[in-house]
């Protein structure tokens, strides 16, 4: 789990990101919610959260994040307004529970989750307006606003995730690799 940890939500770790999802396999529920409950420990001590959002199937669908930097996110009014138009209210441990809720309850991610990802306003929304068709480009999500932008920050979480796993794969641990704030 801390390879998938390390090569998917290295822009999270760095603090680049506000969050990231990752899908992990599920072998041995006791030992797997051990280590789980190890890696968020040590997470948590730098300021960054992990959490299940979905068991399915043998597969963990986790949730990594910078509650602060969400909180941030959470607070412009119009993502705010966007988000209770599905229910979302109160604070980022309540929207984390209706996440949640929202995955369990469709068979593809809710669109929303980009909010969740840190994902720029426009691009969220442009994505649900146009039901995922006619983006300017893609990358890490689909670009429906500022295309220039977008593609410095995919070639930013790129170059970090390269970056981060060759320092995991040469010893350096991952409570160094996670930037503290």
């Amino acid at each position: 789990m801390e390879r998938e940890l390390i090569a998917l939500c290295a822009p999270t770790l760095a603090r680049l990101k506000t969050g990231s999802l990752f899908r992990v396999r599920v072998e041995e529920p006791v030992a797997w919610f051990s280590q789980f409950r190890t890696l968020a420990r040590q997470l948590r001590d730098k300021g960054i959260y992990m959490t299940v959002l979905q068991i399915k199937k043998g597969h963990a669908l986790l949730y990594v994040y910078r509650k602060e930097r969400l909180q941030q996110d959470m607070a412009c009014p119009k993502v705010a307004a966007f988000l209770a138009l599905w229910g979302y209210h109160g604070s980022v441990c309540q929207s984390i529970r209706q996440l949640r809720r929202r995955v369990a309850a469709q068979p593809d991610f809710p669109h929303e989750i980009g909010f969740f990802l840190g994902y720029p306003f426009e691009d969220v929304a442009g994505f649900i307006r146009h039901q995922g068709k006619n983006c300017k480009c893609a990358g890490c999500w689909k670009v429906y606003g500022d295309e220039e932008r977008a593609k410095r920050l995919f070639q930013k979480y790129e170059k970090c995730c390269h970056v981060y796993m060759r320092l995991w794969q040469t010893g350096t641990p991952l409570r160094q690799l996670a930037v503290a704030g």
